[in-house]
């Protein structure tokens, strides 16, 4: 909660808007929004791209995939991440709700349209990533996200395994 409270005092300082209220995306946000389209269309050496070579990701603490934290450089996250997530999940789509942004930070809050692999069973997981940009290159993630609701939903896939 603290850690909320103080993203939104470090919003509300810095002035920034939600995307849909201005016309004029910041450098961050434009490219986060970059980030997020390659990833979409599976295109990987786009996304390498305007990530910084030592970026930082972090998901979020009791997150099925957080035994890597910190991933470190964009082969540990392709690795560590995505293809777990790969391995899980026949779906795994970011809805995007609202973007908050500054000169160098971007808040995405939005949703996880996913599907578990093991059973079909589709579900929504609610998400907020926190990015850093610095020199139009992505430096760093953290994550948000029901945690909980990821571990009950891949249990099932669990069980119906065995």
């Amino acid at each position: 909660m603290i850690k909320w409270i103080s993203i939104a005092v470090l919003i509300s300082l810095t002035g920034c808007t939600v995307q849909e209220e201005k016309s004029e995306m910041s450098t961050a946000e434009t490219t986060v929004l970059a980030l997020y389209d390659a990833f979409g269309k599976r295109e990987i050496p786009k996304a390498m791209e305007l990530m910084a070579d030592d970026i930082m990701w972090n998901v979020a603490e009791g997150f099925p995939y957080a035994d890597g934290n910190p991933y470190v450089g964009g082969e540990a996250i392709i690795n560590g991440v995505f293809a777990r997530i790969g391995a899980d999940w026949s779906r795994w789509k970011l809805h995007k709700e609202r973007v908050f942004a500054t000169d160098t930070m971007v808040v995405v809050e939005g949703y996880y349209d996913v599907t578990l692999r093991a059973t079909g069973e589709e579900n929504t997981i609610q998400v907020a990533h926190i990015w850093t940009v610095e020199g139009g290159k992505v430096t760093e993630l953290q994550q948000y996200t029901d945690t909980l609701k990821t571990a009950v939903i891949l249990a099932k896939g669990t069980s119906a395994a065995e």
